[in-house]
């Protein structure tokens, strides 16, 4: 074979993966999509969602009482949660070896969550999809506390996927 042959053959293999990459992301969202949209559906009468998608942030809402915002994070059900401050929130994926120097894996579009805006006094909800270990919260550079099931951090509950029907069911 040429030396050309084989740099085809590389790069084919290489937009395979790429191509089956980006499909499995797209099913897995729509998965995510339709599971929370389900639980909403099934507490909420005539919902009228709406599901926004900007690049990898996906965000649904729907009118009830109150208008209820939600922000969804996918993540391994080992990781933990760390929110710092109201705009930076990290997924650590390293539970036993974190450190103050760890590199953080920030979560995208915190901010721009945070600074949505609504008619009605919105409800904001990030939802850990499928669920975490555990979601901690940094008082100050010492002082750190587990959030509790359904406890308000920021104007924001941060809830796993198991408690999003039973919230749901309260407001």
């Amino acid at each position: 074979m040429f030396r050309w042959e084989n740099l085809l053959i590389v790069s084919a293999i290489l937009c395979v993966i790429i191509f089956s990459y980006y499909m499995y992301k797209a099913m897995r969202y729509k998965k995510i999509i339709s599971d929370i949209s389900n639980v909403i559906i099934a507490n909420v009468n005539e919902p009228n969602l709406t599901i926004k998608t900007i690049d990898d942030i996906y965000q649904i809402s729907y009118q009830s009482n109150n208008e209820i915002l939600i922000k969804i994070i996918d993540m391994s059900p080992k990781d933990e949660v760390i929110i710092t401050n109201s705009g930076k929130v990290v997924i650590n994926d390293d539970i036993s070896g974190w450190k103050k120097s760890s590199k953080p894996n920030f979560v995208n579009g915190i901010d721009e969550f945070i600074k949505l805006k609504s008619e009605k006094e919105a409800i904001k909800i990030i939802v850990l999809y499928p669920d975490c270990h555990k979601i901690i919260k940094y008082k100050n550079e010492s002082d750190v506390f587990v959030v509790e099931k359904n406890q308000k951090i920021d104007n924001i509950y941060y809830l796993k996927f198991k408690d999003l029907d039973e919230f749901i069911k309260k407001y």
